[in-house]
């Protein structure tokens, strides 16, 4: 609201009260919307008119390119353009890290949507400062594209890295030699065992919705891998032989698996009465690990502490 109360007049007056609502309300609708999408698929509440605020800042930024702005903690204000730029790359690296409660993607969100709304409110100041508006969209339109392809925020050496298939063969060339193959090719060669893995029909048709189809690793280290190289246990929980206890245990011992990175856990064939103790488990699991953990939809959770 600081922000608010700093920017806010300035464009009040400059625009009229008319234009500076459509761009603090579609800001905030925009935000909203980004937010929306990105955690479509689990529990998430925020509130707060941030995107609006950012919004607002933008419109700023467009209009006074060549102003100054100060971002905590950097001791020396910036130019307005670059703290533009240094927001919206700030902004994605703090949503891909999610290491704090803040609502990056709705900041991101309306500061983008703040730009589309100045510019088609103001063509003459779009005209005008046509090489900064060009620079941001392409920016933001380059990062709204990743999360596009990867709302999951799977690093992004994962687009560039060699697929498993090609690193397999360069390990067997660098180690195997004629006269005795590497243990990845020896271990090829004997009879393959088809042990059939539990398959969570709905929730595996939505993981792979967002990164691919999935395979399973052939390296018998885990249940599945994905295109990025990330890798997926499946946890199977059965009526008849359910225990709170031992299946929350292996749940625990899954999340903290060297080199694992999401667990999948099917509850479709437990009783309603043992699905309702397993929700205040997941409810008081941290953020890091809760959001490794890909559920059944009968396991949906009210409130998350």
């Amino acid at each position: 609201m600081y922000s608010l109360h700093g920017f806010g007049p300035a464009i009040e007056r400059e625009f009229g009260m008319v234009h500076f609502l459509l761009i603090y309300f579609g800001s905030i609708i925009g935000g909203s919307l980004l937010s929306l999408y990105l955690h479509r698929n689990h529990e998430y509440a925020a509130y707060g008119a941030s995107g609006g605020v950012c919004g607002i800042i933008f419109a700023s930024v467009l209009c006074h390119p060549q102003g100054s702005m100060h971002m905590f903690p950097l001791p020396v204000a910036l130019p307005s353009w670059l703290f533009a730029i240094v927001f919206i790359v700030g902004s994605f690296f703090a949503m891909k890290a999610q290491k704090d409660d803040i609502g990056h993607d709705a900041h991101l969100g309306g500061a983008i949507i703040g730009l589309f709304i100045t510019a088609a409110l103001h063509p003459e100041i779009a005209r005008i400062n046509w090489m900064l508006l060009v620079a941001l969209l392409v920016i933001s339109g380059g990062m709204l594209a990743y999360l596009l392809v990867n709302p999951l925020f799977l690093p992004l050496w994962a687009f560039f890295s060699p697929p498993a298939w090609l690193q397999n063969i360069r390990i067997t060339k660098r180690q195997g030699t004629k006269t005795r193959p590497h243990p990845v090719q020896a271990i090829r060669r004997l009879p393959k065992l088809e042990v059939p893995l539990p398959e969570p029909d709905w929730l595996m048709l939505k993981i792979e919705d967002e990164v691919g189809k999935l395979e399973k690793d052939k390296k018998g280290g885990h249940d599945w891998i994905d295109r990025f190289g990330r890798s997926y246990d499946v946890l199977v929980a059965k009526a008849h032989d359910f225990t709170l206890e031992s299946f929350t245990a292996e749940v625990l011992s899954r999340l903290n698996t060297p080199g694992l990175d999401f667990v999948i856990v099917d509850t479709r064939q437990l009783q309603e009465s043992q699905v309702a103790l397993l929700r205040p488990f997941f409810a008081k699991l941290p953020d890091s690990q809760f959001k490794r953990v890909l559920r059944s939809s009968a396991l949906k959770l009210r409130n998350r502490q």
